[in-house]
């Protein structure tokens, strides 16, 4: 058992650790060159400045703080590693290697990414999802107090029902620039917007950030009769994947109105 083991500065270049129990070991500035990590657990392990170059890490784990901060990574094998919650930037991860031997080979340059292309090359569920995602995927913005939340509630039930689309709200009560950065990275999986500027405050801060660098997205703008459209519109229209505004009295106006430009816009 070597939890938390202390080998600050060890000589374990080349060393057979396969399914080795290091969770909170102490591996700062440890040479690990071409060692055998195979299924080992560094959970909460330190490996600041520790050089594993060419180290086998598949299906390791580094969960739950893991800390790599200055940490050499180059030309790993980490086919199945879990990496979850890092601490610190890695000095260097650079070709890390994500099929088994005798798989064509492929390579990244980044511990994060290397986990999302592992599951996305070996998981169907998953790519089934990111292409429904991205095929069918409709972003619902708006303002989100009790009336308006119910307007697009039953919007999000109707396109679902009506169309087979998979609608998204992403409710949140003040806009910050972490919920903005969520919106906008949802935006770029989406296959249309409806932005609902009825009341429109923070709606217009996360368009502010998605219409102007997202071409690709159609912007479809609605808001309720008798309110006027904001000031700062004026700002989108500009952009021709920002559709002229569909006004409406009802929920029931407002599906209706919708659906045309919803079928317009799947036979995109």
């Amino acid at each position: 058992m070597l939890q938390r083991a202390d080998l600050h500065g060890a000589d374990l270049t080349g060393a057979f650790l396969r399914e080795a129990h290091l969770y909170g070991a102490n591996l700062r500035g440890a040479d690990l060159r071409g060692s055998i990590l195979v299924g080992a657990n560094l959970c909460k392990a330190d490996l600041t400045r520790a050089d594993l170059s060419g180290a086998i890490l598949a299906s390791c784990s580094m969960n739950e703080g893991t800390i790599v901060h200055g940490a050499r990574f180059t030309g790993c094998n980490v086919y199945g590693v879990a990496a979850w919650g890092l601490v610190g930037e890695p000095r260097d991860q650079s070709n890390l290697v994500i099929t088994l031997d005798g798989e064509p080979q492929i390579v990244v340059d980044n511990l994060a990414v290397a986990q999302f292309i592992y599951l996305l090359v070996n998981n169907a569920t998953l790519r089934g999802v990111i292409d429904t995602l991205t095929s069918k995927m409709v972003l619902i913005l708006g303002r989100f107090t009790p009336e308006r939340k119910r307007v697009l509630d039953q919007l999000k039930a109707s396109l679902h029902d009506a169309s087979g689309l998979v609608p998204v709200i992403f409710d949140f009560t003040k806009p910050t620039q972490t919920t903005v950065e969520t919106v906008t990275l949802l935006a770029r999986m989406a296959r249309f917007i409806i932005a609902d500027m009825s009341d429109a405050k923070s709606v217009l801060q996360e368009l502010q950030a998605i219409v102007p660098v997202s071409p690709s997205i159609i912007v479809q703008p609605v808001i309720v009769e008798p309110q006027r459209e904001p000031p700062m519109i004026d700002f989108f229209k500009p952009y021709p994947w920002f559709r002229v505004t569909i006004r409406y009295r009802t929920i029931s106006d407002l599906i209706q109105k919708l659906h045309p430009v919803v079928r317009g816009l799947r036979r995109r």
